[in-house]
This record gives C-alpha cells, sequence and structure tokens, in this order.
C-alpha cells in the first residue's frame, strides 16, 4: 500500500480486446461464409462466377488484414508508450536515490 492509497496495478484497454476478440470472429467466420457464399452460382468451384462472391472473399480479406493490423499497430504504440513510461521511471528513481545519499 503506498501512502496515497491502494497500489494502482496495470489498465486493461478495452479497445485492444475488442479488436482480437473481431479479429479472433472472423477467423472462423470468414471462410465459413466464403465457402456458404461460394458453394452458389452455376459453377460451385474456383475461381468464383458470381460478383457476390468475389465481393465476399474481397470483403473477408480486407477486413481481416486491417484487424490485424490495428492490432499490431496498437501493440506496438502500447509498447513504445510503456517503454517511454518506464524510462522516465527509471531516471526518476535514480534521481530519488541520488539526493538520498
Amino acid at each position: 500500500m503506498t501512502p496515497d492509497g491502494p497500489a494502482q496495478g496495470p489498465t486493461t484497454r478495452a479497445l485492444p480486446m475488442v479488436l482480437f476478440g473481431m479479429l479472433t470472429l472472423l477467423t472462423f467466420a470468414g471462410p465459413l461464409a466464403i465457402f456458404v457464399v461460394g458453394r452458389g452460382g452455376e459453377r460451385p468451384s474456383w475461381p468464383p462466377d458470381r460478383p457476390i462472391e468475389w465481393r465476399v472473399f474481397l470483403g473477408v480479406t480486407t477486413g481481416f488484414l486491417a484487424l490485424l493490423v490495428a492490432c499490431v499497430a496498437d501493440g506496438m504504440l502500447t509498447l513504445r508508450r510503456l517503454k517511454r513510461e518506464g524510462g522516465d521511471r527509471a531516471s526518476a528513481t535514480a534521481e530519488g536515490t541520488e539526493a538520498d545519499s
């Protein structure tokens, strides 16, 4: 316990959890949607013969890549922020111990 109250642990932000949850959902639902939509039309084999099949395929692929990039970018920005805060704390601690000597 600190003099100001109980020690606060690291906070969990909601954005990375939401992004990762959406990415997980799209990982399972996306291929299923491509398969279900792709079975229609005159030819149920590859390549798709209807525009809706191409739209679903491109939409799922684009959505997956966008969520993947967002998750990686958020992780990199969070890591950079934590390193910066950790460096500030380390310099403040070092200054505090030098003043105590």
